[in-house]
C-alpha cells in the first residue's frame, strides 16, 4: 500500500507538462448570459475560494460574467447529483469539483450517477490537506489519543471526503483510536476547530489561513510528502511518520459540465479556460492563496479523471480490509 500510494496517479500526473486546448472559435451567440460556477461546498472554503478566485480571472480575461452558485449539503452529494442529472447541458452551468469526493459517492454512497456522468473539460490545481489544531502539534494530539484512551481527541471529518480515510491512515500509524465528528465542508470544520467541537480539522490552507495569521489556530501538519509552499515551517506526515505518499489526500480540482453540451460551445469553453489559467494574472491571483494552476485541457484532464477514479477506489478497498 505504501508503494501504490507514493507513487499515485495524482503524482505522476500532475508531475508532467500542462495539456493545452486547441484554439476554439468563439460560438455564435455564446455566451449572452452569465455562466455559472457551481460549487457544491457552502461559501468560504477552499472548493468555493477557488472557484471564485478562477471566475474573477475568466471575467477579467474573457469579457464575460462568471457568478458563483453554492449548492451544499450531503457532503457534496445535492450539487454533485444537480451537475450529473439535473444541470442543463447549454454550457451556462459548469461545475467546480474535486475528484475524490465524487469518486467516494459513487463507490461508496450508493449515488445516483456515475462517473460518466460528468464531462471533465479542464483541470486547475492540487491542494493537500493541512491539519490544524489551536495551538497543539500533531504529536502531542497523538500523545494524548495514546495516554487518555480511545476518542479522547476529536478530529474532523469531511463528509463524501478523503478525510475520513486519511484519519484511517493516521490511526493505523500511530497507533492511536480518534473520534471523528463530521462536518458537511472544510470552512464548517474550521470553524469547529475554534469553537471547541473538536481539537483537530482537516481542510486547506485556503481556509485556515487568515486564523494561522491571527493565531486563533496552527497549521500542525500538511498531508503530503513536501512542504507545502505557505507553511515552509509545518511538518509533512510524512516526517511525523505517517507515510501518506504524495499529492494523494486532498483536493484534486477540475472542471466539468455536464453531459451533452454542444461541441462548439464545449470546445470554446475548454479552450476559454485554460486560457485563462495559463494567463499570469491569474497564476499571481492563485499563488496568493499558496496554489499553484496547473491548466490542463479536455484530453489530459480526462486522464487524470480516470486513473484517480482507479486510484479511490483501491485506498476505499483497502481501508475496508
Amino acid at each position: 500500500m505504501m508503494r501504490k500510494l507514493a507513487v499515485s496517479c495524482f503524482a505522476t500526473l500532475l508531475g508532467l507538462g500542462a495539456g493545452l486546448a486547441h484554439a476554439a472559435d468563439k460560438p455564435a451567440n455564446f455566451p449572452v448570459k452569465p455562466i455559472e460556477l457551481v460549487v457544491v461546498y457552502p461559501a468560504g472554503g477552499g472548493m468555493d475560494v477557488t472557484a471564485r478566485t478562477l471566475g474573477k480571472a475568466a471575467e477579467s480575461i474573457l469579457g464575460h460574467s462568471f457568478r458563483v452558485a453554492n449548492r451544499a449539503g450531503g457532503g457534496g452529494m445535492i450539487g454533485h447529483a444537480f451537475m450529473a442529472k439535473e444541470a442543463k447541458a447549454d454550457g451556462y452551468t459548469v461545475g467546480i469539483l474535486a475528484m475524490a469526493p465524487v469518486f467516494l459517492q459513487i463507490i461508496s454512497k450508493n449515488a445516483p450517477f456515475g462517473r460518466d456522468d460528468f464531462d471533465p473539460i479542464g483541470f486547475i490545481n492540487f491542494e493537500p490537506y493541512v491539519l490544524m489544531t489551536r495551538g497543539e502539534s500533531f504529536a502531542e494530539l497523538m500523545e494524548k489519543a495514546k495516554k487518555e484512551g480511545p476518542n479522547s481527541v476529536r478530529t474532523s471529518v469531511v463528509t463524501g471526503s478523503l478525510s475520513t480515510l486519511l484519519i484511517d491512515f493516521i490511526e493505523k500509524h500511530q497507533g492511536v483510536k480518534l473520534q471523528r465528528v463530521p462536518f458537511q465542508g472544510g470552512k464548517p470544520s474550521l470553524l469547529g476547530l475554534l469553537n471547541g467541537t473538536v481539537d483537530m480539522a482537516i481542510g486547506y490552507f485556503t481556509e485556515g489561513d487568515q486564523y494561522f495569521r491571527s493565531g486563533k489556530a496552527r497549521p500542525a501538519a500538511v498531508a503530503d510528502t513536501e512542504p507545502h509552499a505557505k507553511l515552509p515551517d509545518t511538518p509533512t506526515l510524512t516526517s511525523l511518520g505517517v507515510p501518506v505518499g504524495s499529492a494523494t489526500f486532498g483536493a484534486a480540482r477540475f472542471i466539468e459540465l455536464p453531459v451533452g453540451v454542444p461541441a462548439d460551445v464545449r470546445a470554446y469553453l475548454e479552450q476559454s479556460f485554460v486560457k485563462v489559467l495559463q494567463d499570469e494574472s491569474t497564476k499571481a491571483a492563485f499563488a496568493k492563496l499558496g496554489l499553484t494552476v496547473r491548466p490542463y485541457d479536455a484530453k489530459k484532464t480526462s486522464e487524470l479523471y480516470g486513473k484517480a477514479f482507479d486510484t479511490v477506489k483501491e485506498l476505499t478497498a483497502q481501508a475496508k480490509q
